[in-house]
């Protein structure tokens, strides 16, 4: 029989001690790892994103679409170029110098790991 998710949840919140818990930390960071990696991977070009999990928080949220994404390299982030929508050029224009003329504007300051399918980002 399969364990399910909330057969793990009820186990935690009911019988878990700190120990359990303990040895939950590595695996759990682990998996978000490994989550983060195929969730990156799976990025392209032409993608429309939302920006999340970055800072300064002023660049989370931005929507756009990916024009760019740079070569994995070992020990670097891989970097993107990511052409904003009007509404996020507007957003970003309060904290950022965009000529007032520009409806969009492209970015190249955003990491890879920082770009989520639009509508799959984490809550704010």
């Amino acid at each position: 029989m399969a364990t399910t998710a909330d057969a793990v949840n009820a186990f935690l919140a009911e019988q878990a001690n700190d120990g359990h818990i303990e040895t939950l930390r590595p695996v759990i960071r682990k998996r978000r790892e490994a989550l983060r990696i195929m969730r990156v991977s799976a990025l392209k070009v032409g993608d429309e994103i939302t920006t999340a999990e970055i800072r300064p928080k002023y660049f989370a949220g931005l929507n756009g679409t990916l024009t760019h994404i740079s070569a994995p390299s070992r020990g670097s982030r891989q970097s993107t170029v990511i052409r904003l929508d009007a509404e996020s050029t507007q957003r970003l224009r309060q904290r950022y110098w965009i000529p007032e003329d520009e409806m969009e504007y492209q970015i190249d300051v955003i990491p890879l790991a920082a770009c989520f399918l639009k509508g799959t980002a984490p809550a704010k």
